[in-house]
């Protein structure tokens, strides 16, 4: 939602300015500083992805850990699909829901292909290993069909997300707080996939079963560990499909 909106003010410089910001960030030299390299991975997404017309297809771009091309390089031969299924099922998500705003119809998409799938089964595991019980409010069925009905006005407003929520907690909650950044708490996959699990994840991959080309994971898996460009999430997910391909078939 947020990068719509700075797209709005990006699309305001000149396009060969657009064009070599682009250039530049395909071929900004590596860095072993992490926050640089996500930094330069984000403005390479951001920049390319802003240049696409439909808004569809830029949520699908921006969402997507693997393009369809990526997964041409990836997959091997066998297994990979001409028909790129996964933004034919993101298109039917979006086509789903009949309103014409923007957010709301990227909202209805994340919470059926991203937000409750995922996150629904990592709370099940987590119920099942330690015998607790997790509930999730912000799921229920009722609240999530009232905030799809607001205007997008009431969710995203100048840049600002979760416009409702900050401001039903204004004068709970310190105002540093109530208008800081989105914090997200990301593991050091990355870190973790080139140093402490180096060696189970080349065990992993030793065992595949002929869906990728590992010479190409190997590439992506270098880059990584000098630098050059962040594959954490993509190389995570390769790792968790072939841990569990390896564990049950």
């Amino acid at each position: 939602f947020i990068a719509e909106n700075y797209r709005k003010t990006y699309l305001k410089l000149p396009k060969t300015l657009r064009t070599l910001i682009i250039s530049l960030s395909r071929i900004l030299p590596s860095s072993k500083q992490w926050l640089l390299t996500r930094l330069i991975n984000k403005l390479r997404t951001f920049s390319i992805g802003s240049e696409i017309s439909s808004w569809e297809e830029r949520t699908i771009f921006w969402s997507s850990f693997f393009t369809h091309s990526d997964l041409s390089e990836i997959l091997s031969e066998g297994w990979f699909m001409k028909d790129d299924i996964g933004r034919m099922i993101l298109h039917d998500y979006i086509n789903q829901y009949d309103i014409n705003e923007e957010v709301s119809k990227i909202t209805y998409m994340t919470l059926k292909a991203i937000s409750s799938p995922i996150e629904l089964l990592k709370i099940s595991s987590i119920e099942n290993e330690s015998g607790i019980s997790i509930y999730t409010p912000y799921l229920s069925h009722d609240l999530i069909e009232f905030v799809l009905s607001l205007p997008d006005s009431y969710k995203v407003n100048d840049k600002i997300g979760k416009l409702i929520l900050r401001m039903s907690f204004e004068s709970d909650i310190p105002l540093r707080i109530v208008k800081r950044s989105k914090a997200n708490f990301n593991p050091p996959l990355g870190y973790w996939l080139t140093s402490d699990l180096q060696d189970i994840f080349w065990e992993t991959m030793k065992k595949d079963k002929g869906f990728f080309k590992n010479n190409h994971i190997y590439q992506m898996w270098k880059q990584q560990k000098i630098g050059l460009r962040d594959y954490s999430a993509q190389l995570w997910a390769i790792f968790a499909f072939q841990f569990w391909v390896n564990s049950n078939y």
